[in-house]
């Protein structure tokens, strides 16, 4: 998309924003596995009503393969480490700000907190000069 938008002519003058979801733990793989389950559990909450299109935006509600494929590759279900990684990564390609889904459906509170404070603690220390922060 971000090839696509520098091909119209883009000069950088607009802001490029993005959406993802978030589920940190020092376990890449219990991240992961916390992650999958909540957003599955989401997905097919959505997926009983009627997909608004077929686009790439809404394969995720196609089947249980497709859920698992955009999980691994545009959801941030990872350690603090990886996370900080990623979010560079994005700055990297030209995307200016991320929307950050912390919470949804399912998902128990106190897990939302500790991803919260696991961000708060060890990811967002690495973003302090571009938020304005000391």
């Amino acid at each position: 998309m971000l090839r696509w938008y520098r091909e119209a002519g883009a000069t950088g003058e607009r802001d490029v924003v993005v959406r993802r979801e978030l589920v940190l733990d020092p376990d890449p793989e219990r991240a992961m596995a916390i992650g999958r389950a909540a957003r599955g559990a989401l997905t097919r909450a959505y997926s009983a009503f009627n997909v608004p299109d077929a686009t790439e935006s809404y394969r995720q509600l196609s089947d249980a393969g497709a859920a698992e494929d955009v999980a691994a590759h545009s959801y941030l279900f990872t350690t603090p480490e990886r996370c900080v990684r990623r979010l560079k990564e994005l700055a990297d390609l030209g995307v200016t700000y991320v929307i950050l889904r912390m919470q949804w459906y399912d998902l128990p509170q106190e897990r939302v907190l500790r991803t919260l404070a696991l961000f708060r603690d060890e990811v967002l220390p690495h973003f302090q000069h571009e938020t304005g922060g000391e």
